[in-house]
């Protein structure tokens, strides 16, 4: 069976991409509609997340430990190049951000942002090294989420989700008898936490898991399905995604990341029995997106040191005389840049690390899922 199902691949690549181009259109001031709202493709990869993890941890039974190794060593040597970048390029959102370019009104709030972080730097640093800052809110230590880089608020949310997630994936998986009752048990709870910290919890990025648990619960009860959607009739299919999907927009989860969820898992559900489902399977396939869906991680994480240090030397001192749409062009010129750094890391970082940590627990043995689910409550 494959590691990897190139439609989830793609679209892992097309919201990476798609956070690229809202962060260029605040830079330029060049609003649009859908495409300037990077945080719903950050809801696309909490999706894909609670979906991919459900079929690691399904496929691969092991001891909590050794999962969490795993999780980690694929997150952190990445993240911990983006977060000195990010520590190095701080004071540059506020001369590439803050000031005004075009007449748009100026954002305050990056003014104070480097004061703000050196005033609480040991705090910051050392909640970011351990990938917790975003569960942190601004009451007790302001900018905790978005200090250093800003797109790295989204790494803590699903390094929060990889600590609970086998015992989730536990209760919601209602094919094993006597799972009905943990799983109602756990949609309950995921309900009454996400309302209260909705009250309660307050930053300018939903980082803390609680705020994001309906929709991580969603991937996880796609991928304990996978294997049925790949069986049940197309309408039956379209039907349930369709239902459930509505039952999120009513949970407040805009329905435009369910949309590109429900379509692309259909889509690749349906593989080989509809048409219409190869034909759009096809394009998903393609090996440049493919590719560019393998480099994601680095493209999201990296993309905003980068921006900010080719805007603040190269655009931005020439940005009102080329005009919006000369800077809007420059700023997307920058997506190379980013690529080739996120294609080189991947070749000597990710990969290697991956393979290594691969090889390191090439003895281990699996264990029965009983035996996984018991050791993953108790260290839980």
């Amino acid at each position: 069976m494959s590691r990897h199902i190139g439609q989830f691949e793609t679209l892992r690549g097309i919201a990476a991409t798609w956070v690229f181009i809202s962060h260029a259109l605040l830079i330029a001031e060049f609003p649009l509609p859908l495409l300037s709202n990077g945080d719903l493709a950050v809801d696309v990869f909490v999706l894909l997340s609670g979906f991919v993890i459900t079929l690691l941890v399904l496929r691969r039974p092991e001891p909590y430990g050794w999962y969490i190794f795993r999780r980690g060593i694929r997150l952190y040597p990445l993240y911990f190049i983006a977060l000195m970048l990010g520590w190095a390029t701080q004071g540059l959102y506020q001369p590439v951000i803050g000031e005004s370019l075009f007449g748009t009104m100026a954002q305050a709030n990056f003014f104070q942002r480097v004061a703000i972080i050196e005033a609480s730097l040991p705090e910051h640093l050392a909640l970011h090294l351990t990938m917790l800052h975003g569960a942190v809110p601004d009451a007790i230590l302001p900018l905790s989420a978005l200090a250093f880089s800003g797109p790295l608020w989204s790494i803590s949310l699903e390094w929060q989700f990889y600590l609970v997630a086998p015992l989730l994936i536990w209760c919601l998986d209602v094919r094993q008898p006597g799972r009905i009752r943990w799983a109602a048990i756990a949609v309950v709870a995921t309900i009454i936490i996400n309302v209260i910290s909705r009250l309660y919890w307050h930053a300018d990025v939903p980082s803390f898991l609680p705020l994001r648990l309906p929709l991580f619960a969603a991937g996880i009860v796609s991928g304990v399905f996978w294997q049925r959607a790949q069986e049940v009739s197309l309408v039956r299919l379209g039907a349930i995604l369709t239902g459930v999907a509505m039952l999120l927009v009513v949970s407040r989860i805009s329905p435009i990341p369910l949309a590109a969820w429900v379509v692309t898992y259909w889509a690749a559900a349906a593989a080989g029995r509809s048409s219409w489902a190869d034909r759009f399977n096809h394009f998903l396939m393609l090996k440049p997106l493919r590719w560019l869906g393998e480099r994601s991680y680095g493209v999201y994480v990296l993309h905003m040191p980068v921006v900010l240090a080719i805007s603040a030397w190269l655009i931005v001192p020439y940005a009102r005389a080329w005009g919006q749409a000369v800077t809007l062009v420059a700023l997307f010129a920058c997506f190379p840049v980013v690529l080739l750094l996120a294609a080189v890391l991947y070749r000597t970082v990710e990969r290697p690390v991956v393979n290594w940590a691969k090889r390191l627990g090439g003895g281990k043995p699996q264990v029965p899922v009983s035996d996984v689910t018991q050791k993953t409550r108790a260290a839980i």
